[in-house]
């Protein structure tokens, strides 16, 4: 190797100018037909961009939107092409939409073929109660976001854009807020649907015992019967829902009827602003002594040294307690 390099020198030099050459002059020969190579690349991607709008269109059943010239959306039976994919059961839904929510649809020059009446149209379509949304926004900002955005949209009138919204902040439909009388504004919900252990379906909100199983409270109201279930549809209904059915799912997976209804009755405040009402309410003597209790397993759950290496009892019976279960507590040191 080193008589080599003595007698020819060092070739990676060499190799890599002649690298350079072959490259350059291949260049010189392909620039040549830039713009057919160009064509050509445009004209595939579209070919390959069409076959595959079409492959997915027959494996899926997908229709071709007919396009016009009016500021409007038609979707019938519209269906979420990723969604639909990873669900056992998907639920299509339709939507419509008109742009300009400042002026009188029927006035519009909309001259499409389909027969469509265009006053029951709105440029904002919301979408409240059950199942509406997803995301958590602080009550009193989020609710001032939403409704100052969807004034200020209605607001531009022949200018306003298609909006399709979901809230949860249900105690803005108010007639110092979004009138839902005079808003120009389209209201859906999802629907749902309770059932009783039969099968048999209840009335939503209705306080009649359809069910043998459902018992009633001291007040009369009608306690969730033993198997109701409640089945989220994933359907759009039109119409205004001020309902989340939250308390009707918390009372069915065993939360105390008493405290439902107490924390419907504390919403209702906080919507109507009419919290400080609670500060005139009064403790009975079973109330005080159920706080003086709770109260108390606070301060022992507080008092508990988590960090102490030198613990009498497991968790479980530390927790008990903290809970002021001395039978519990027992039981666990006789089995050990």
């Amino acid at each position: 190797m080193h008589d080599m390099d003595i007698h020819i020198g060092d070739l990676y030099s060499t190799i890599v100018d002649r690298e350079i050459e072959i490259i350059q002059g291949l260049s010189d020969e392909v620039l040549v037909h830039d713009a057919a190579i160009s064509q050509a690349c445009h004209i595939f991607a579209e070919l390959d961009c069409l076959l595959s709008f079409a492959d997915a269109s027959q494996a899926y059943n997908y229709r071709r939107p007919v396009m016009v010239e009016d500021n409007v959306i038609d979707i019938w039976q519209g269906r979420h092409p990723l969604q639909e994919q990873v669900i056992d059961t998907f639920v299509p839904n339709n939507a419509r939409l008109v742009g300009g929510a400042g002026r009188d649809p029927a006035d519009q020059d909309y001259t499409s073929d389909s027969e469509i009446d265009l006053s029951e149209w709105n440029s904002v379509l919301l979408c409240t109660g059950a199942n509406a949304c997803g995301k958590l926004l602080n009550c009193t900002d989020g609710a001032g976001l939403f409704c100052g955005t969807l004034q200020h949209l209605l607001a531009r009138g022949k200018a306003c854009p298609k909006v399709l919204a979901a809230t949860h902040f249900h105690d803005v439909f108010r007639v110092d807020l979004l009138d839902p009388q005079l808003s120009r504004i389209s209201f859906r919900h999802m629907e749902v649907m309770f059932t009783a252990s039969d099968g048999s379906l209840l009335p939503i909100g209705a306080d009649t015992d359809t069910d043998t199983d459902a018992a009633t409270d001291g007040a009369g109201v009608r306690c969730v019967g033993v198997g109701e279930k409640i089945t989220y549809l994933y359907r759009v209904a039109e119409g205004l829902s001020l309902d989340s059915h939250a308390a009707k799912c918390a009372e069915m997976f065993g939360v105390p009827s008493r405290l439902v209804q107490r924390a419907q009755y504390v919403s209702h405040l906080l919507s109507t602003h009419e919290l400080g009402r609670l500060l005139d309410e009064g403790m009975t003597e079973e109330e005080r002594l159920d706080l003086q209790d709770a109260e108390a397993v606070c301060r022992r759950f507080l008092a508990w040294d988590l960090d102490a290496p030198d613990q009498d009892a497991d968790a479980k019976t530390m927790l008990a307690r903290c809970l002021g279960r001395k039978q519990d507590d027992d039981m666990d040191t006789d089995e050990r």
